[in-house]
């Protein structure tokens, strides 16, 4: 994170002031590690870096070695020692001007002697008898490669210091780590070992050491900073709980001219833009992005922060906005901001998306900290209460009006009563508009959403879909499309246009959803979409067609046909797919439909012989024969009253629609056409009919199709709705 500091004479000593072009000459070279104890024929690559008297970090330095006895080790241009013979040696590492030593201690090889004897050092008058040697860290991790230095001290029993000591330092597994008479330990392979310090008067100490390997981890991969501050690049080991890396690493800025670094991870941001910082070391490498952004001159906040509570219902929400800007006015959304919480127990708070969440009643404040500018303070007060709209989905016909009636709601959505002092908004007007009152008009055929507001800034909102008469499908324009068609006047208007064909469209009973079969996946699948033809969702995904969706009068769910089982069928699943049942079994099964109770299934099937119509419980159980004959049945639709009527085949080639009371009663003819009839609709109120007739025009045999309408209550003729001269509709519904 940011550290709010100035820089001052800090920023110059810690990074030096910036040479832009100047070139590097390197003043001092850090070598890991400074003594080296192998054995013969090991081999052990040294740490190398560069930097230049302004402390930075000198690219691409060439590093050359001078050996002081050849025939005890080589060195490589890689920096890697290489033991020849038992013996000491030191090497000389220059670039440039610098130069840095290396003390090399090489064994012979073979089996492990024993641990090295604790030299020997002579007492010192001066310190008590009772004195104890400690040793800081009392314990030491290491990376192969990676140095640390051991504080010794003689301490009295109750902590104070005993005086100064002279310590001469062992390691005990020379292999695993050396230490040098200074108590710089260097690890050299992974392996635990022992350090012992030997002090005067008898007096000892040891430390355990592990040296294992381990990846290198930044505390930030992405920093933010603003101009004039500083921040510090650590890195640790989180192999080793967390350990933080104090040298042998390099640090090294993709861009200077954005972010200048020091030898210890000190940044330094320079001028505003984006730049990489490369951590090497121990055989790795590790990149953070610093982002240097440009001072803020103003701030934008919504709503203002002040003292009057701010109210916002239990369980529900606020979002703080807040623009930052330049002298320019442009936005400077990288700069860091830090957010605090009165009372976390009333609200929380998500730094990431600037939201409240109101947890419990009481008040609480949130307080905004930006660089240069004085902390900016809002009260927030959590109230019972969110807000609904009753209904929240619904659908309406054209000059249709209905009082929508807002609602306090408690944490899990019950009612809590009337809310008062609710404004509405439409977000479609034209479609439908709304009152103050809350009284909603339907204005033309889509889909528009109302948005209630309470005072204490919850929200609400209600689905409103203005719908016409009646759905078909059409060949109008593109492919098979579903139509909306206005009888007064025959106003069609698309609701799902594409190069698919999509038939059999049904509204839901509360007519703000419309089922329907598509072939756009291959085969004919069932699909549901909102009244507007948007939201379309995939009902059925099993091999086989799929078609002829009826709703379940409650809206619960759907019946439809399909021939997955290898011989068609009745099926029953809820409006999202899920909980697919086989109602029917046996022989073929189609043209589904349910009675207004929601207790009866309709279907035609041929299990005697002939295409006769049959009617069954819903929930299961044996169907009752309706017809018998050499007739065709086809299109059953339950009227609000529980009666019946279908489609029935002439031997003539016409056809005629029937209507049937139920058990005991004759099936009564309707209407008879001497044209084919291909589908049939039943209006919602029982008061009237639409059908498709369909016969051969031309050589070709392509069809004309027409869409008639006919009133049950009236003994007056079907008219005909106008179509395309050559358009072909199909399977209308109301």
């Amino acid at each position: 994170m940011v550290r709010w500091l100035n820089l001052g004479v800090l920023l110059v000593a810690a990074l030096g002031a910036a040479r832009p072009g100047s070139a590097q000459t390197p003043s001092e070279i850090l070598v890991t590690p400074e003594a080296l104890s192998i054995t013969v024929g090991q081999r052990h690559r040294l740490y190398l870096s560069a930097y230049d008297a302004s402390g930075d970090l000198v690219a691409n330095p060439r590093f050359t070695f001078v050996v002081s006895n050849a025939t005890v080790i080589r060195a490589e241009a890689d920096g890697t020692i290489v033991g020849l013979k038992p013996g000491t040696a030191r090497i000389e590492v220059r670039a440039g001007p610098a130069r840095a030593t290396v003390s090399v201690t090489v064994a012979g090889g073979g089996a492990p002697s024993d641990p090295p004897a604790p030299p020997r050092v002579e007492a010192q008058a001066d310190l008590p008898a009772e004195a104890m040697l400690t040793v800081t860290p009392a314990t030491l991790y290491l990376l192969p490669g990676e140095n640390a230095r051991l504080e010794a001290q003689a301490l009295l029993p109750s902590g104070v210091s005993a005086g100064t000591v002279r310590v001469a330092w062992t390691s005990l597994a020379p292999e695993i780590a050396t230490v040098s008479t200074s108590g710089v330990v260097v690890g050299l392979k992974a392996g635990a070992g022992t350090i012992l310090a030997a002090g005067s008067g008898g007096l000892t100490a040891s430390v355990p050491v592990q040296v294992a390997d381990g990846d290198l981890s930044l505390d930030q991969d992405r920093i933010l900073l603003p101009p004039f501050m500083l921040d510090t690049l650590r890195v640790s080991i989180p192999s080793q709980g967390g350990r933080v890396i104090q040298g042998g690493l390099t640090f090294r800025s993709s861009d200077s001219t954005v972010v200048r670094v020091g030898p210890t991870g000190i940044l330094q941001p320079v001028a505003p833009g984006e730049a990489e910082i490369l951590v090497s070391g121990f055989f790795q490498e590790r990149r953070a992005r610093v982002v240097v952004h440009r001072p803020v001159a103003r701030v934008k906040l919504s709503p203002p922060p002040g003292p009057v509570p701010i109210p916002v219902p239990i369980h529900g929400t606020l979002d703080f906005g807040v623009r930052l800007l330049a002298a320019d006015s442009t936005p400077v959304p990288e700069a860091a901001m830090q957010w605090d919480v009165g009372e976390p127990s009333v609200i929380a708070f998500d730094p990431a998306t600037r939201r409240v969440t109101a947890q419990a009643l009481g008040v609480s404040t949130v307080t905004l900290r930006l660089m240069d500018f004085d902390p900016l303070h809002w009260t927030v007060q959590v109230v019972p209460g969110g807000l609904g709209l009753v209904p929240s989905r619904l659908a309406l016909r054209p000059g249709e009006r209905q009082t929508l009636v807002p609602r306090m709601l408690d944490d899990a959505g019950r009612e809590l009563g009337p809310a008062v002092g609710v404004t509405f908004v439409s977000g479609k007007p034209e479609v439908a508009a709304i009152g103050d009152d809350g009284v909603l008009e339907a204005r033309g055929i889509g889909a528009a959403t109302v948005t209630a507001q309470a005072p204490w800034s919850r929200t609400a909102t209600a689905e409103v879909f203005v719908v016409s008469d009646l759905l078909v499908s059409s060949n109008r324009y593109t492919g098979v499309g579903i139509y909306q068609v206005a009888l007064a006047g025959a106003a069609f208007a698309p609701v799902l246009l594409d190069q698919a064909t999509n038939v059999q469209a049904v509204w839901s009973p509360d007519r703000t959803r419309i089922a329907f079969s598509t072939n756009r996946d291959g085969q004919f699948e069932l699909y549901l979409m909102d009244a507007d033809g948007r939201g379309q969702l995939r009902l059925t995904q099993d091999p086989g067609a799929d078609g002829e969706p009826a709703w379940l009068p409650d809206g619960s769910g759907l019946v439809f046909s399909s021939n997955r089982s290898g011989t068609n069928q009745i099926y029953r699943m809820a409006p999202d797919g899920s909980g697919v049942t086989a109602l029917t079994s046996g022989p073929t099964a189609y043209a589904p439909a349910v009675s207004p109770d929601g207790r009866r299934l309709a279907f035609v099937s041929a299990r005697e012989g002939t295409v006769d119509l049959y009617v069954m419980p819903l929930e299961g159980g044996p169907a009752e024969q309706v017809t018998r004959g050499s007739e065709r049945e086809s299109s059953p639709r339950f009227l609000p009253n529980g009666h019946l009527v279908w489609v029935s085949a002439k031997a003539t080639g016409g056809s005629e629609i029937l209507r049937w009371a139920g058990p005991g009663s004759a099936p009564a003819p309707v209407l008879t056409s001497e044209t084919p009839i291909s589908s049939l609709g039943v209006s919602r109120d029982g008061r009237a009919i639409a059908y498709v007739t369909g016969q051969s025009a031309d050589p070709r045999g392509r069809s004309r199709f027409t869409l008639y309408l006919k009133d049950l209550d009236s003994a007056a003729p079907a008219t005909v709705v106008p179509t395309g001269a050559e358009e072909q509709v199909a399977t209308p519904s109301f």
